[in-house]
Parts: structure tokens; C-alpha cells; sequence
């Protein structure tokens, strides 16, 4: 852990400054973190560093955990609490891939600014104990209010055979009996004819997925953004929330032909086993810390502009002080992002692809009452420059076919383009 020796964080509550995401997009090069999600009304805008932590191999979480108690400890009580903002990489080691050069195993900072907007309020957090009314340096101008598209051109690419071959190796796997279930990745380049501007993806994507959860983490270089559909937990007052979300279908032309592809899906017994897969995962660790745990009979739809999946909410009363780290160090990876049996998973994809980066990990905030909200990074990409690549997987189970798994992942990996650019 880094940081200031003595911190005198205050909080005041102030008028709304307006869209979160138009001053995160006159930070700079400061250190930023940006996190949304429009149909819960709940924003938070992070500034700046004045602590860090970080943590790598396989105690990452437990270390980070306890740094933060440390931090949190140091720091005096406030209304609302303080609160570390970050997450964390896919694997617990270190990428050695040069784009994910500013985002290490895992991080977490104390900002210097933090605005949090939830119920209709906005506070302001102050780590570093300045003035609490410090103006809202560096807003943008209003021009990337209503974006066009980014010009982008896709990077010449072969990955389909090398896709369908990665998809052949895990079926023969699963055919072993080796794996259920193994999550397959593809990462897409594409390069802009100017720096591209994180802003401008986000606007776009925030305003057509408003159940999904908008982030941006800028690291200075470059930035990581992103729409989840899926939180990794979310806990408040000894109550966690979590969901398994696994088995997808495309999206009909039609309401009618939408209809009948996502009853298709419910139907499906090889997308039900998937899906049965990441909620057996989710039981299993939760299981020793809960007192009460429910999930959903079923699986509903949850419906995106790029597919459709089925869907479990799993609602959790925790037993006992375990923090939201630890909890996420039991959930991750969960079977809908990695497989099962998880160890043999996590083998086959760091033979596979050692260099996922933070795509797949968790982004999110903690705070010093226990708090705290976890969202999985899917529907992401990294900005370098003039630089976007794009991460999609897709879980392939015993049935599974390459064609039909890479037409999802394409759809995926568009998430963030509207429209997708031509090749």
C-alpha cells in the first residue's frame, strides 16, 4: 500500500454537478474512475490518488483486504463512509502483454475527489482533506454530448481459425471428461484515423444499455471501458446480491422472431446446463458464508441489444464480517467467465490465453462499513491512442458448434460500436 502518512478525508453534500461523465472526460491524465448504471439512478466519478493498493498471486484478495481495513482504520468516520474504488485482473499474475501495462494483478485507490449521486443526492468525498467546494476543474465543452460514431478500421485479422481450432481443443476436452465447461476469448483490434476518446464510446453505449453498468478506468496512457451486464456481488448492510448469468441466443429482426428465440433458449438443454453450471459455482461460494441463500426457480431473460441470456438473481444474508474482497475472491472466477471444474478451467485458459488482462476480472468500489459493488468486465475494450481492442467469449459446453459460438462473440465484441465498423 502507497499513500499520504496522515489523511483527513471530508465529505459535504452539494448540488448536482451534472453528467458524471462529462467531467471525467476533462480529467487528463489523472488517475480516473468512472462507474454508472441510468436505470438505478446511481453514479459515482473518482479523481485522482492519494493511497493505493495493489496485489498479486494467489492471496491477492485476502492482502488487499486487509490493506484496506489498514487504510480504512487510519481514516476518521464520515457520513457517508470513505471508499477504495478499482478491481481486478482475470488471472492473479501480472499480464505481460504491453496494452495492459498500467493495469496490474490488482488495484485499488483512495481518490482524491469522489462523487458519489444515489437517491437523488450527490456527495462529495475528499480524500486528501482539501477545500470541500473545490471547483470542477478542466469540464469539457458540450461536443461530445450527441457523438457520431468513431471512425474505426478493423485490424487484419485471422483469429477464426485460430478460434475454431481453441474451441476444438476444448470440446475434446470436455469429450475427455476433463472440463464441463470452458470459457473461450477472442480479442478484435481496431484503430481510429485520431485518438479516440473514451467519452464518446461511453456516451453511446450508456444511453442504449441503461440496465448495464458504464465504466471507464483511466490510467493515464490508456483506458479500460466498458457496459457490463453483470454484477459480481453487490452488498450493503450484510445482505449480498449476486447472479448467474449464462446461455445466450441472438436477438430476432422481429419482436415475434425475438420472442421465439428467447423461448428457444429457455428451452435449451445445453444453454440450461451452462447456465446451471455458473449457478452451482455461485452456491458453492457463498455457501460457507451465508446464513440464508436464495436463487430463482428459474432462469428469465435478460435482454441486451446484442443477445439474449438466461438469467438467475441469487440473494445471500451473510454470516459473520467476511469483506467484499474475500467474497469476490471466493466468486472469481465464477464458471460464467472462466468454467468447471474451475481449477482445470483456469488451467486451459492460461495454456490458452495467458494475457486476458483485466477483461473478464471485476471493476468496482469498497467501502469502509463493508459495502460494496463488484461488476464483471464484459463488454469491454482498452483505448491506446488510436488504438481500441475489444475482448468476447463464449462458454462451450459438450454440444457446443465453433460457427454458432464465434457469430455470438462477434456480436459481443460490438457492444460498444454502434454501428459496427466495416471491415
Amino acid at each position: 500500500m502507497s499513500g499520504g502518512a496522515a489523511l483527513a478525508p471530508r465529505v459535504v453534500r452539494l448540488d448536482d454537478p451534472g453528467d458524471f461523465l462529462a467531467i471525467a472526460a476533462g480529467a487528463g491524465r489523472r488517475p480516473l474512475f468512472y462507474f454508472e448504471h441510468p436505470a438505478r439512478g446511481v453514479a459515482l466519478l473518482a479523481l485522482g490518488a492519494v493511497a493505493e493498493i495493489r496485489a498479486a498471486g494467489p492471496d491477492r484478495f485476502a492482502a488487499a483486504a486487509a490493506a484496506a481495513r489498514a487504510l480504512f482504520a487510519g481514516l476518521p468516520p464520515s457520513d457517508p463512509p470513505p471508499l477504495l474504488v478499482g478491481g481486478f485482473a482475470f488471472s492473479d499474475t501480472p499480464s505481460t502483454d504491453p496494452a495492459w501495462r498500467e493495469f496490474p494483478a490488482l488495484r485499488f485507490v483512495l481518490p482524491e475527489l469522489t462523487w458519489v449521486r444515489r437517491g437523488g443526492s450527490v456527495h462529495l468525498f475528499r480524500g486528501d482533506g482539501g477545500a470541500a467546494a473545490a471547483p470542477l476543474e478542466g469540464a469539457p465543452s458540450e461536443r461530445w454530448r450527441e457523438p457520431g460514431p468513431p471512425l474505426l478500421r478493423i485490424e487484419e485479422s485471422r483469429d477464426r481459425p485460430r478460434w475454431c481450432a481453441a474451441v476444438e481443443d476444448a470440446r475434446q476436452a470436455i469429450a475427455r471428461g476433463a472440463l464441463e465447461k470452458v470459457v473461450v476469448a477472442r480479442r478484435r483490434t481496431l484503430h481510429g484515423d485520431a485518438p479516440l476518446e473514451p467519452q464518446r464510446l461511453l456516451a453511446r453505449a450508456r444511453a442504449r444499455r441503461p440496465g448495464c453498468t458504464s465504466f471507464w478506468i483511466g490510467a493515464g496512457e490508456t483506458s479500460l471501458v466498458g457496459s457490463s451486464p453483470e454484477v459480481l456481488l453487490r452488498a450493503r448492510g450484510g445482505r449480498l446480491e449476486t447472479e448467474a448469468l449464462a446461455g445466450s441466443a441472438a436477438r430476432g429482426e422481429t419482436a415475434v422472431e425475438d420472442e421465439r428465440l428467447g423461448r428457444r433458449l429457455l428451452a435449451s438443454a445445453k444453454e440450461r446446463r451452462e447456465h446451471d453450471l455458473v449457478l452451482e459455482s455461485i452456491r458453492e461460494a457463498l455457501a460457507p458464508l451465508a446464513r440464508s441463500l436464495v436463487a430463482a426457480g428459474s432462469p428469465s431473460l435478460l435482454r441486451l441489444p446484442e443477445a439474449q441470456h438466461l438469467h438467475t438473481p441469487v440473494r445471500a444474508e451473510l454470516d459473520g464480517e467476511t469483506g467484499v474482497l474475500e467474497i469476490a475472491g471466493r466468486l472469481h472466477p465464477t464458471a460464467a467467465v472462466c468454467g468447471a471444474p474451475r481449477d482445470a478451467a483456469r488451467a486451459w485458459i492460461d495454456r490458452r490465453e495467458p494475457d486476458r488482462g483485466w477483461y473478464s476480472g471485476a471493476v468496482g468500489w469498497i467501502d469502509a462499513v463493508g459495502d460494496g459493488e463488484l461488476v464483471v468486465a464484459l463488454r469491454c475494450g482498452l483505448v491506446d491512442g488510436r488504438a481500441l481492442s475489444l475482448w468476447a467469449g463464449a462458454g462451450i459446453v459438450e454440444g457446443s458448434e465453433a460457427e454458432a459460438e464465434f457469430v455470438e462473440t462477434e456480436a459481443k465484441l460490438g457492444a460498444l460500436l454502434d454501428p459496427p465498423p466495416a471491415a
